[in-house]
C-alpha cells in the first residue's frame, strides 16, 4: 500500500494499493540459432519441415508458445503453438520460391 499526506491542517491522506508482478529477467532461448531443412516441392500438406525448440531459463511449468511472424509465410506453413513442428500449410512452388525465410517467436507466457 502508498500513502499520499498533503501538508494541510489536518492532513489529508490517500491510501492505493500497488500490484507488482515479477517477470523472469530473460526469455525463452532457441537451442539451436538457425534451423535449415531441404524439402520437395511435391512434400503433401501437412508434411513435417523440421521442429524447432526453446528453453525457458527460468524452467516455467508453462509450455512455451510458438508463432511464425511474418504472415506471407503463414500461408505456406505453419508452426504448431506447443510443439514447434514446422509443417507445408499449401503446396509449394520451385518455379516461385526455391528458398523460404521462416521466423518463428517463443514466448513464455509466465513472463510476458
Amino acid at each position: 500500500t502508498v500513502a499520499a499526506y498533503d501538508g494541510g491542517k489536518p492532513p489529508l491522506t490517500a491510501q492505493a494499493a500497488v500490484l507488482i508482478r515479477v517477470v523472469a529477467a530473460a526469455g525463452p532461448i532457441f537451442k539451436s540459432a538457425v534451423y535449415h531443412a531441404i524439402i520437395r516441392e511435391d512434400f503433401p500438406i501437412g508434411s513435417v519441415v523440421t521442429k524447432v525448440e526453446a528453453e525457458s531459463p527460468m524452467r516455467s511449468p508453462s509450455p512455451l508458445i510458438y508463432t511464425l511472424l511474418d504472415e506471407t509465410v503463414n500461408t505456406k506453413f505453419s508452426v504448431h503453438y506447443l510443439t514447434g513442428l514446422v509443417t507445408t500449410a499449401s503446396p509449394l512452388d520451385y518455379e516461385m520460391h526455391v528458398m523460404h525465410n521462416l521466423t518463428v517467436r517463443v514466448r513464455d507466457p509466465l513472463s510476458d
